[in-house]
C-alpha cells in the first residue's frame, strides 16, 4: 500500500502480478491500495488496478460463472471492489483529482453505482 501511495508503479506490479495483492486487500485502517493511489494522485496506479480488476470480471463472465457467485467469495470480493471504488470516488473529489475522478467514473462497476456524475465532478 506504501508503493500506490508513493506512486512506485513497478513495485505495485511485481505485487500484484508476483505477490499476490488484490484491489479488495486492506490495511488495519480499512484502506486499499486503490485509495492510497488516489489518495497520491497517481493516475497510472489507479488505471493499472481498475484494468487487473477488468480482467478479473471478464475471466469470471468468459468461465460463465455468474451463476455460481451468489453465495461464493467472488460475489463477496466483487461487492469489496465496489466498496472500494466507492470510497476511491469520493477521495479524488474531496482531493479535486478531476482526472481520476473521471478515470473512475468510466470504469465499468463504477458506471452500475448510484452517482450522479455532475454532482460529483461539480459538488452541486
Amino acid at each position: 500500500m506504501a508503493a500506490s501511495l508513493s506512486g512506485n508503479i513497478d513495485i505495485v506490479r511485481q505485487l500484484v502480478y508476483e505477490g499476490g495483492a488484490s484491489l479488495s486487500m486492506t490495511d488495519s485502517r480499512g484502506s486499499t491500495s486503490l485509495v492510497y493511489a488516489v489518495k497520491g494522485g497517481h493516475t497510472s496506479i489507479v488505471e493499472f488496478f481498475l484494468s487487473c480488476e477488468n480482467r478479473i470480471s471478464q475471466r469470471i463472465i468468459e468461465h460463465n460463472l455468474e451463476d455460481r457467485m451468489e453465495n461464493s467469495e467472488e460475489k463477496d470480493n466483487s461487492d469489496k471492489i465496489n466498496e472500494t471504488i466507492q470510497e476511491a470516488l469520493i477521495w479524488a473529489a474531496k482531493l479535486g483529482y478531476i482526472d481520476i475522478l473521471e478515470i473512475l467514473l468510466s470504469h465499468g462497476d463504477a458506471k452500475s453505482l448510484d452517482i450522479n456524475k455532475k454532482c460529483v465532478l461539480t459538488g452541486t
